[in-house]
C-alpha cells in the first residue's frame, strides 16, 4: 500500500545505486557535498586548507585551546544536545533540525560506541565547541557540531575540525565525509567546509509514485487543508506534496 517513495542516494555509491533502480525512477541532482581524501600525506592536507582557516587553527593553538575526546557518558551527550539546540536557534534552523533529547545518545548506543565519536574544544575547562562524528569501514562522517557564540573569536571550530581530521587519519580512515551546506545551493556552511577540502561529490536523490490516483487524492486533500488554514495552497516543490 505504498503511495510514493523518496530517497537520497549514498554519495559514494550512487553510480551503482542508479544502475539497479527501476527504469521509472525519477533520479535528480540535489547538490554538491564536500569529501576529503585522508590517504594523502598530512602536509598535502594542510596545504589544501585555505590560508584564512590555517591562520585560525594556529591562532586557536596559541590560545591553548585543546581538543579532547568525550568520556562517552550519557550525561556528556545530553550536554552536547543542549548546546546543539542553542546553535540551531542561533542559525534559525527549521524545526526539522531540532532533534529529540536522546538523538545523539541513541546514535551512539545503536551504532555502537566504537562507531561514534564526540570531540570537544576546551579552554580552561570550558567547552567552547563540539563535533559529533559517526564512522565505519574506511569513512568518517562529520555529522553535527555546535559552538558557543561568545567564543567565535577564539576560533575553536576550525581547530576542532582540523584535529578531527588528524584523529581520523591516525585511526586509519581513508575518507572524511563532510556533507554540504544548509541548502541545496552553495552557502556559508558549504564554503566553510570546502575551505578544508576542495574535493566535492555530487549528491543525488530519487522519487517514485506507485499509486497515481491515491497520490493525487492526498495532494488535493492537503491543498484543501492549506486553503482552509492559510487562504491558499502553499507554493512548494516538496515531494511528496501531501506531506509538505
Amino acid at each position: 500500500q505504498i503511495v510514493s517513495e523518496y530517497c537520497i542516494l549514498h554519495p559514494f555509491l550512487s553510480g551503482l545505486q542508479k544502475e539497479i533502480l527501476p527504469e521509472n525512477t525519477d533520479v535528480f541532482y540535489r547538490k554538491e557535498i564536500v569529501s576529503g581524501d585522508l590517504t594523502i600525506p598530512l602536509s598535502k592536507i594542510w596545504e589544501r586548507i585555505e590560508d584564512r582557516q590555517r591562520k585560525a587553527i594556529l591562532s586557536a593553538r596559541k590560545k591553548n585551546i585543546t581538543i579532547e575526546l568525550s568520556d562517552g557518558s550519557q550525561h556528556d551527550y545530553a550536554n552536547f544536545h543542549s548546546r546543539y539546540l542553542d546553535t540551531m536557534q542561533k542559525v534559525q534552523a527549521t524545526s526539522f533540525w531540532h532533534f529529540p533529547d536522546d538523538y545523539f545518545w541513541n546514535c551512539c548506543a545503536h551504532l555502537g560506541a566504537e562507531n561514534a565519536t564526540l570531540l570537544h574544544a576546551k579552554l580552561d575547562g570550558e567547552t567552547l565547541a563540539s563535533v559529533f562524528h559517526v564512522h565505519q569501514n574506511d569513512t568518517v562522517y562529520y555529522h553535527f557540531s555546535c559552538s558557543n557564540e561568545s567564543a567565535q573569536k577564539l576560533n575553536p571550530v576550525p581547530l576542532l575540525l582540523f584535529d578531527s581530521i588528524l584523529w581520523a587519519k591516525s585511526e586509519g580512515f581513508s575518507n572524511f565525509h563532510m556533507g554540504g551546506g544548509y541548502t541545496d545551493t552553495a552557502d556559508s556552511l558549504f564554503y566553510f567546509k570546502s575551505a578544508f577540502f576542495n574535493n566535492t561529490v555530487s549528491l543525488y536523490a530519487y522519487r517514485r509514485i506507485f499509486d497515481e490516483e491515491r497520490y493525487k487524492f492526498l495532494t488535493e486533500e492537503k491543498k484543501r487543508q492549506e486553503t482552509a488554514e492559510l487562504g491558499a495552497p502553499k507554493e512548494t516543490e516538496f515531494f511528496p506534496r501531501y506531506r509538505a
